[in-house]
Order: structure tokens, then C-alpha cells, then sequence
């Protein structure tokens, strides 16, 4: 039910400012979680945009435009479980490194970002009709099915690695403490919604690209 679709948005739109306005007041690395949870928001966006709205306005606004933020979501969420852990908030030079793919990815989507608004019109009605369109769109350098299969399977690389410093971490070994059960048992819940989200998202757009659905 797309109305349902629209209700979760709002909800993910509301718990990330919720998150935000707080950060200060609960911990620091929260501001990571803010960006995790709006740049999903922003992704059911699009997705309801795309496959729900049949609004060709609202797809030539979110479409493509908006899918290097996507490549960001793995990051947040090492930087956010690392601060959690370590509270080690301020990226380090080093961590710059992690927005590379997404800089590379808006690089890949000059050609389209720089199309006359008409055609992108055109390009939203095609989808409208058949939202397999979308896959025909050209890009710089990668192409488009190779792209929708990288978002999930980089989140699912970020998960392995932040899952892997959570399991090497103080706070597995030792989490008997009231407060270092909350957060234990919270990074717990993080991770398996995290995985099953991801997992699934894979797994659909693995089918989607090999059934042109």
C-alpha cells in the first residue's frame, strides 16, 4: 500500500530530526546515526517516487540526483557505531577516504545531472510506464545495473567490517554494566535490522536487474 509507504517516510523524516535536535544531550557520534537513518529515508523516498507516485515531476526531482548520498550510508553507519564504541567522533584525514565512492558516483552521473529538464521529464514518463526504464539510462562510466547492485553490496561490505570491530570490542567482551547493556543490546538490534534490510535490498535488485523487473 503506497499510503503505508508515505507513513514510513514521515516516521524515518521524524526520528531523524528527533535524533538530531537530541544528539548533544544523549552522545556525540548520534549525528552519524542522524545521517544513517535520513539518507534512508531519502532512498524510500525515491523509491516511492519512482515505482509509486507516477508524478514525473517528483521522479526528474529525486531520481538519479539524489543516489551518490546513498553510497554514504555504509560510512555513517562505521562512523556512528565506531564513535558509539570508541568515542572517537572527529573523522580523521583518513576518513575522508570512505566518501570516495560517492564522489565517484556523482562523477558518473554528470551526464545525466546536466540533461535539459524536459528530458528528464521524458526520461520519468518512461519510467512511469515501465520502472525497468530506469536501466537504460546512460552514465558516465559505470552502468546502471552495476551501480544498483553496488549500493546494497557496499553497505553489506561496511556491515561486515563495523559488525567485526563491534565483535573485537571491550564492550562485546565485557557488557554487564546497566548502560553498557543498553547499548550493547541497541548495536545488537542495529546490526540485524541493518542485515536484513540490506540482504533483502540485495537480493531484489540482483532479481530485478536478472528479470528486467
Amino acid at each position: 500500500d503506497c499510503r503505508m509507504f508515505i507513513y514510513v517516510i514521515l516516521v524515518g523524516f521524524f526520528v531523524s530530526f528527533l535524533i538530531l535536535f537530541n544528539y548533544r544531550k544523549t552522545h556525540p557520534a548520534n549525528i552519524f546515526l542522524f545521517f544513517y537513518f535520513l539518507i534512508n529515508t531519502v532512498y524510500l523516498l525515491v523509491h516511492y517516487a519512482v515505482v509509486y507516485s507516477k508524478n514525473p515531476i517528483l521522479i526528474g526531482i529525486t531520481f538519479v540526483h539524489l543516489t551518490p548520498f546513498f553510497f554514504l550510508i555504509g560510512p555513517m553507519m562505521y562512523f556512528y557505531v565506531r564513535g558509539l564504541l570508541f568515542d572517537q567522533v572527529k573523522l580523521a584525514r583518513v576518513d575522508f577516504l570512505h566518501f570516495i565512492p560517492a564522489l565517484l558516483f556523482l562523477i558518473n552521473i554528470i551526464p545525466y545531472i546536466i540533461l535539459p529538464w524536459s528530458y528528464k521529464l521524458n526520461i520519468a514518463n518512461l519510467i512511469i510506464q515501465e520502472p525497468s526504464n530506469f536501466l537504460n539510462i546512460q552514465y558516465l562510466f559505470m552502468p546502471t545495473f552495476v551501480s544498483f547492485i553496488l549500493r546494497p553490496t557496499t553497505i553489506l561490505i561496511y556491515f561486515i567490517i563495523t559488525f567485526i570491530m563491534f565483535y573485537r570490542s571491550e564492550l562485546f567482551k565485557n557488557h554487564t554494566e546497566k548502560q553498557a547493556k543498553v547499548i550493547y543490546n541497541w548495536l545488537l538490534l542495529f546490526f540485524i535490522l541493518t542485515f536484513i534490510i540490506y540482504i533483502c535490498f540485495l537480493i531484489f535488485s540482483f532479481f530485478g536487474i536478472l528479470f528486467n523487473i
